[in-house]
């Protein structure tokens, strides 16, 4: 008898292991997904009021060295901070193609809370983002020197240190009643 109850708990011993990392698997594979569904991504469109913006690229921009002399012509930043660029494509994808005005406000935010705000385009930059209303087109136009490159330019100063606190992500601050939207960047 006492044979016949450890071949029992012998048997029920790997079933149960088994069963445990069963649902531990499952547990974590619903986790993912619902993760995947949320996240906001640079590369990915995200629709905002009948407006689809979508980061090409994010990087630090050097404006002594080609291609960062294009996108910013101004003083260097001093020591200890970085020029950021973030390039994206705003397109109204509304289906009756109403005129849309993109958002105008965006800012950046690292992990640790730090908000960071654009610097106002320079008169004469071609790649620069500037909001306009948008009816069957997209910002920047589509035969433009910035659409044929990595996109309309939003640049930012930055401590150094912010590009240390990730994730970062670009913060779409609509007027009115739409909610913002975060697009999380690739640093």
């Amino acid at each position: 008898m006492v044979q016949d109850q450890r071949d029992v708990e012998m048997t029920s011993w790997p079933l149960r292991v088994t069963v445990l990392m069963g649902i531990v698997v499952a547990l974590a594979l619903a986790g993912c997904g619902e993760e995947e569904e949320d996240a906001r991504r640079e590369g990915l469109g995200v629709e905002l009021g009948g407006v689809t913006y979508n980061v090409r690229i994010s990087r630090q921009i050097n404006p002594n060295i080609p291609p960062g002399d294009a996108y910013y012509k101004g003083p260097p930043p001093p020591p200890g901070e970085v020029l950021f660029g973030v390039f994206l494509e705003a397109c109204n994808e509304d289906d009756d193609r109403r005129r849309s005005l993109p958002v105008e406000r965006f800012q950046l935010e690292d992990s640790q809370g730090n908000e960071y705000e654009p610097l106002e385009p320079r008169e004469g930059n071609p790649f620069a983002y500037r909001a306009e209303v948008l009816a069957e087109n997209c910002i920047p136009e589509t035969d433009s020197v910035a659409a044929r490159g990595p996109g309309a330019v939003l640049l930012f100063k930055l401590p150094l240190a912010a590009l240390q606190n990730r994730p970062v992500e670009l913060v779409l601050a609509p007027e009115g009643a739409l909610p913002e939207e975060r697009i999380e960047l690739d640093l």
